[in-house]
């Protein structure tokens, strides 16, 4: 195999997915094995072609599977009947310092989408940080995802002897540990007390899997809460690149997920510092498309992606939304903001188009497209 042409290709693009909580829908009566499926196939997807944000379009229709009676509720039909899943309303890592009374409540999405999050920020989690991340509630319906093989081109999954020197960790505080005490001791002997309500903004500790918590080198601190990797010897936080080197098809180190309620969030909330460089449009799970094709189907005017054309201004960093045109001009429409005042249509905000067989599956389409866009 050639090596030198995958390093070659390894950064020529960026991908962030965005997807709808449709896909719950569409399962045969919110089977959750169906659903972990999907997930586990979108997660190989994203972690094969470098995708490194997936977005999930909260998109709230009333369907039955939900209770809108209790929106953290959804419910499950197996061969035992139905039985409620109860999730919490974000997906926050255990052991966070707890937020200050003046800050904003965090948005409550509803249990498809919360569903989505959990399973596919499973799959790129390394089983140390799983009791970590996940709360004893979510980790209940993690049960058919941890039967699943682990993703082999994460390095970070893989067995060989990177974890001798590297390890993946969550920042946490230094009191936060197996045992969760309210007083601790400093090296020079101070007895430090915990105060309610306090949420440190960095921290030099870091939960890698281990007993005790790992102490970054002084001088190195970093965010509460984030994942980070860690160098063993030297006690600092490296890149994923220095880390692991080019390794997988297009060295990847898996992706961030997050959830959206309204349509501009897409755009404006953007793991990316410098936003997208292009956004482009693949209609998918679409199952009656001439039903949805009318005269006011404008998506057919944009123009097609160029596959060939090169990005000037550095890696090209290129947003995909993957859903059916209907489902996403309702997402639009239902946003309020003032930042789409002036925004007539849906179509004005992609550059472009890519086609697919009409009719395909939202997570076969997601594999169809990242491979017709690397081809």
């Amino acid at each position: 195999m050639d090596t030198k042409l995958r390093s070659s290709r390894a950064y020529k693009r960026q991908y962030s997915l965005c997807i709808s909580n449709a896909l719950v829908k569409n399962c045969v009566k919110y089977n959750i094995e169906q659903i972990t499926h999907i997930c586990y196939q979108i997660a190989r997807a994203a972690s094969l072609y470098n995708v490194v944000e997936l977005v999930v379009m909260d998109i709230e229709d009333g369907a039955e599977g939900g209770d809108s009676a209790n929106p953290g509720e959804i419910k499950e039909f197996g061969p035992k009947g139905q039985k409620k899943i109860k999730f919490d309303e974000t997906l926050e890592p255990k052991g966070a310092s707890p937020a200050a009374e003046s800050q904003p409540k965090p948005p409550v999405y509803s249990p498809e989408t919360m569903i989505i999050l959990v399973l596919l920020q499973f799959f790129v989690t390394p089983p140390y940080l799983v009791k970590s991340i996940f709360t004893k509630e979510q980790q209940k319906y993690l049960k058919y995802a941890k039967k699943l093989p682990m993703i082999p081109t994460l390095p970070f999954m893989q067995n060989g002897d990177v974890h001798a020197k590297y390890k993946e960790g969550l920042s946490v505080p230094q009191y936060s540990s197996t045992i969760h005490v309210k007083r601790w001791k400093t090296p020079d002997g101070k007895i430090k007390k915990r105060k309610r309500g306090s949420n440190n903004l960095k921290t030099r500790f870091v939960n890698i899997g281990r007993d005790t918590l790992f102490e970054l080198e002084k001088g190195q601190e970093v965010p509460m809460n984030v994942r980070v990797t860690v160098d063993l010897k030297k006690k600092i936080v490296v890149s994923p690149l220095d880390a692991y080197g080019i390794t997988g098809l297009k060295s990847n180190f898996g992706y961030s997920v997050r959830a959206v309620k309204e349509f501009h969030q897409i755009y404006t909330e953007s793991g990316n510092p410098d936003g997208y460089s292009r956004s482009c449009f693949v209609e998918a799970g679409d199952f009656f498309i001439n039903q949805s094709h009318t005269q006011d189907h404008n998506m057919e005017k944009l123009p097609m992606i160029d596959n060939s054309e090169e990005f000037k201004d550095g890696q090209e960093h290129l947003l995909l939304v993957i859903t059916r045109w209907r489902e996403l001009q309702e997402f639009f429409k239902a946003d309020n903001s003032d930042m789409l005042k002036e925004i007539e249509s849906c179509e004005s905000m992609f550059d472009n188009r890519l086609e697919i067989i009409n009719g395909t599956k939202l997570e076969d389409a997601i594999l169809i497209a990242l491979a017709k866009l690397e081809s």
